[in-house]
């Protein structure tokens, strides 16, 4: 299977999970609606960054993602007008997040080492060697 056919399917996948976690009702709601979530949303911007650049190393885009989601949180204490105009909508929200939580660092930490272990097993990048 191609490299790229491999990203596609893993954004496929990724996609709607991520959406379904802001959705969901069921035992513990208020971690997958917010932590689940955030593991999630740094895994997907590492495979588009794959894409888009694929001679970036697996370690590279990992870190990359988690100072872009970490930046992203840091928005979340400020209340520009752009910022808050995009947070009246779903995706917005889903985005650029809506409420500065400091665990969330956690979260795109973890999503971020996952991103990197997937990256390396199913895209069998250079440096896995």
């Amino acid at each position: 299977m191609s490299r790229y056919l491999k990203i596609a399917l893993v954004l496929l996948i990724l996609v709607p999970l991520g959406f379904s976690t802001k959705f969901y009702h069921g035992p513990l709601a208020g971690w997958v609606n917010n932590g689940a979530g955030d593991i999630l949303y740094p895994i997907f911007w590492f495979f588009l960054l794959i894409a888009v650049f694929p001679k970036m190393s697996c370690a590279a885009a990992a870190f990359s993602v988690f100072l872009f989601s970490s930046a992203i949180e840091g928005t979340q204490l400020f209340k520009w007008p752009v910022l808050v105009l995009l947070r009246q909508s779903f995706i917005g929200r889903t985005v650029v997040g809506s409420g500065f939580e400091w665990v969330d660092f956690l979260y795109y930490a973890i999503g971020s080492l996952t991103a990197f272990i997937l990256g390396r097993k199913l895209l069998k990048s250079p440096e896995s060697n």
